[in-house]
């Protein structure tokens, strides 16, 4: 119930910001944007752009559901931990703290890309989640 209420509390938020326009000239679709030094001017630059953000942000499910949850899973129970552990939490810490900047380039650039990022993570989740039988390993684990 709390998660509903966060949501539904968050989605008002967002409503009060469109009607009061505090994001105007930020939400807009389509080319004609800059992020950092990366220059969106067409079409075909628009759509390259957001499909090597949505593979990005597949992968980084698919990551997170399968390995993050392992590395979770370590941390929670206080195993003892091997250097190969070590150096995989080292390259997984790595790779979030890369993915974070990439997201906060979005997120700071366009509201438009940044929403239908967060709607593909969200149905890739409910994918990746949504088994009858209760969670159980994808392709690999480590």
């Amino acid at each position: 119930m709390l998660v509903i209420f966060s949501l539904l509390f968050t989605m008002i938020f967002f409503v009060v910001i469109w009607e009061e326009h505090l994001w105007d000239g930020f939400f807009k679709l389509g080319p004609g944007f800059q992020v950092g030094s990366i220059v969106i001017e067409t079409w075909t630059h628009w759509f390259l752009f957001f499909g090597f953000l949505t593979c990005y942000q597949i992968a980084n499910v698919y990551l997170e559901e399968t390995v993050g949850r392992k590395i979770e899973r370590h941390h929670i129970e206080g195993k003892k931990r091997t250097k190969q552990d070590v150096l995989e939490l080292c390259c997984y810490n790595l790779y979030k703290w890369l993915g974070t900047i990439i997201h906060i380039l979005v997120a700071v650039t366009r509201l438009d890309i940044w929403v239908a990022i967060a709607l593909i993570d969200t149905v890739a989740r409910t994918f990746m989640w949504y088994d009858s039988t209760g969670r159980s390993a994808r392709v690999f684990t480590m």
